[in-house]
């Protein structure tokens, strides 16, 4: 396959989860996803997170990601639609 490939997945949580489930999926995953992505990715080339994570959150994607790789954090929800 060539040229970039784009992956977002939208999750709703069950009640009462939001404050620690981000950082706890990470914990989870991180020795797999660091082993798949060694094989697997050359690069990333940025990472976009929309909500308001948390500062143990932040730091876990910055620390994957490696120096220079930008991160944008969309905390607000401005504009689209939302069907049940």
């Amino acid at each position: 396959m060539s040229g970039p490939f784009i992956f977002i997945a939208t999750n709703r949580l069950k009640p009462g989860k939001l404050g620690d489930s981000m950082a706890f999926h990470m914990e989870v995953v991180a020795e797999r996803a660091a082993a798949a992505y060694a094989e697997t990715v050359e690069a990333t080339t940025g990472i976009e997170v929309f909500g308001a994570p948390s500062d143990a959150v932040l730091e876990m994607l910055r620390r994957q990601a490696g120096a220079g790789v930008p991160l944008r954090v969309k905390p607000l929800h401005l504009g689209g639609f939302v069907r049940p």
